[in-house]
């Protein structure tokens, strides 16, 4: 009975040799954990930050060839089927176009997907994929997925050239890949002509990330859930973190919360 008592005794408690061992365990484990949020929420900020770096990049260069720019080279001028963009003269400007579709179309019908690499602050490809509203195979992800795809796909054209040149001294690059959608608008916000607004290009998102965008391979669908839809803020579902920048949606819509999809 007195050594069953003795053993009872024994084990009540911890002694505090073995409450210091917790502990140091409890701080070592805090330790590894902090540094791995703190380190993804530096990428996020980092990301967002390129992102927003982007935006106004791309904003810019492309107002400047819809509104203030001729055309800007002599084969945008013939309107030529070059792709990517084509020179307006009724609209005195440049404004995204796809190959293959009739020379009347309005720029209004069309977007235009960019994606630059880019490495020791110097751009390394670019790569551009123009749609039409009527491209409805892939729903609205059609011009991101076939940019991803390298489907309907020009790399280094003259137009991207000339994108190039505008851009690459208006931001300091990370080593990654940007990413921007392009379309044309109507921003006219007032019937009485003295505050009337021109119709320009404007830039739905512009985005960025470390890597790629994956490769699209199998069901579009499967690949568009398991790629495009973002899971926690700014993390793709594939765990891909994706900064972007782009303006609140009339419905109040945040590209980069949960839920979001890329198009």
């Amino acid at each position: 009975m007195i050594k069953k008592l003795q053993s009872l005794k024994a084990r009540k408690g911890f002694t505090i040799i073995e409450l210091i061992v917790v502990i140091a365990i409890i701080g070592v484990l805090m330790a590894m954990i902090f540094p791995m949020l703190n380190n993804r929420d530096a990428r996020v900020n980092e990301a967002n930050s390129a992102a927003r770096d982007f935006y106004a990049a791309v904003q810019t260069v492309m107002t400047k060839f819809s509104m203030y720019e001729g055309p800007l080279s002599p084969q945008f001028a013939a309107n030529l089927d070059l792709g990517d963009m084509r020179y307006y003269e009724k609209l005195g400007g440049n404004y995204p176009f796809k190959k293959g579709t009739t020379a009347g179309d309005a720029p209004a019908t069309t977007s235009l997907y960019i994606e630059f690499q880019t490495k020791n602050n110097e751009i390394l490809d670019i790569y551009t994929c123009a749609v039409v509203a009527t491209d409805t195979s892939y729903s609205d992800g059609i011009g991101l997925y076939n940019l991803c795809l390298r489907a309907d796909t020009n790399k280094n054209t003259e137009f991207a050239q000339c994108l190039k040149s505008e851009i690459e001294s208006r931001i300091n690059y990370q080593d990654g890949y940007y990413y921007a959608k392009v379309t044309y608008k109507n921003i006219m916000t007032s019937t009485i002509p003295a505050k009337m607004e021109a119709e320009t290009v404007k830039v739905e998102y512009a985005g960025y990330s470390r890597k790629p965008l994956p490769t699209p391979s199998g069901d579009f669908l499967a690949f568009k859930n398991a790629n495009m839809y973002f899971g926690k803020n700014f993390e793709l579902r594939n765990g891909q973190i994706f900064g972007v920048c782009a303006p609140v949606s009339s419905a109040g819509i945040v590209l980069g919360s949960e839920g979001t999809v890329l198009n």
